[in-house]
């Protein structure tokens, strides 16, 4: 079933009121709050933070993958193939139309947030044994989108913040992630070997995928991070702190012990003091960067409250060295308004307002 963190992963409750199947494949969350699963019996919908859940159509169908648009349309991938492939709700998941790709079995789904228009909102369904598909008008029509790739089993799907597309693939030699830096009009292969389900980008672009690899540059490289994930990954999610959650196939829940918010030092020489530069662009939406200084090795945070002095983001957590550093943040999912960012570095403190508008 469905486990409930209030405390960053220390503890776990079950929340499985009204959830008929417990097994669930996926779960995704709307700009109200809603929390959607994805089930074997259909989808199912919680408006009270998991307290309770509620039977949302596709009853008996199994759903491996959800999405949701900036417009608020709920996108859900169908694995067996039987019913539609990708059902689409226009109204909160209460009712749900079937929008092909026609008898495909449908493991996951992603959709463009950073790509220039019109690319944003497209979206990439990643099938069992069909590749993968895009639609350019909001789920109504689907076209195959397989030049350049070996496997056509791709559990996987993720989207960086340059628009470029990432899929995972299993089950053969050539197993890995491709990458497509062209709308999906083309896949070059970026990661051979490992078997990958799980993909997830942070807030900085990187990408992780299962085994524990990450890439900070694109894809062209991958590191192995993977250090105390003690099995295989079927799953990733990344908070606004920039902390990853993995969910493994038997061994439970694991986070990363630090933020991976990647924070680059900028060279120019040692800063002769501790400096907090004031975030651009400001107002912004909803992606800004924030620079500051550091004058000597210290435990360094930068946090982000909102106007009650609610920490929303941690942005900074480690220690660092002396040096001048830019960290980017991305404020999706978080109202219109002001905010305050803070730096602490040992005595040194300081806090400036940034503004959202959506």
């Amino acid at each position: 079933g469905i486990l409930r963190s209030t405390d960053n992963g220390a503890s776990w409750t079950p929340v499985n009121s009204g959830l008929s199947d417990p097994y669930v494949w996926v779960l995704a969350i709307n700009s109200d709050g809603h929390v959607f699963a994805g089930t074997f019996a259909g989808v199912f919908r919680s408006t009270d933070n998991g307290e309770s859940w509620a039977s949302r159509g596709l009853v008996g169908s199994h759903i491996a993958a959800l999405a949701i648009d900036a417009s608020g349309r709920i996108f859900a991938g169908e694995r067996t193939g039987t019913q539609g492939g990708v059902f689409r709700s226009t109204d909160n998941g209460e009712t749900w139309t079937p929008t092909g790709p026609a008898g495909a079995q449908v493991y996951s789904l992603a959709i463009n947030r950073n790509g220039p228009p019109p690319l944003i909102g497209q979206i990439f369904a990643g099938t069992e044994g069909s590749g993968i598909f895009r639609s350019t008008d909001n789920g109504t029509n689907w076209t195959q989108v397989n030049t350049g790739l070996t496997l056509w089993y791709v559990p996987a799907l993720a989207i960086n913040s340059s628009g470029h597309i990432f899929g995972g693939t299993t089950a053969g030699a050539d197993a890995g992630v491709v990458r497509s830096t062209n709308n999906g009009e083309n896949w070059t292969p970026v990661l051979t070997g490992p078997s990958v389900s799980a993909l997830v980008t942070n807030s900085s672009g990187h990408i992780y995928a299962s085994g524990v690899f990450r890439s900070t540059d694109n894809g062209e490289h991958w590191d192995t991070v993977s250090s105390g994930v003690t099995d295989y990954v079927w799953a990733f999610a990344v908070n606004s702190g920039g902390y990853i959650f993995a969910g493994t196939g038997g061994s439970g829940v694991f986070r990363s012990v630090q933020s991976t918010t990647f924070v680059p030092e900028r060279h120019g020489g040692q800063p002769t003091s501790f400096t907090l530069g004031q975030n651009y662009p400001n107002p912004f939406n909803p992606k800004t960067s924030i620079k500051f200084k550091v004058q000597s090795s210290k435990l360094v945070t930068l946090r982000v409250y909102n106007v009650l002095g609610q920490e929303v983001a941690t942005l900074v957590n480690e220690e660092l060295q002396p040096g001048s550093y830019e960290v980017a943040w991305d404020a999706e999912g978080l109202a219109s308004g002001v905010y305050f960012y803070r730096l602490a570095a040992g005595e040194f403190t300081a806090a400036k307002k940034l503004v959202l508008l959506l």
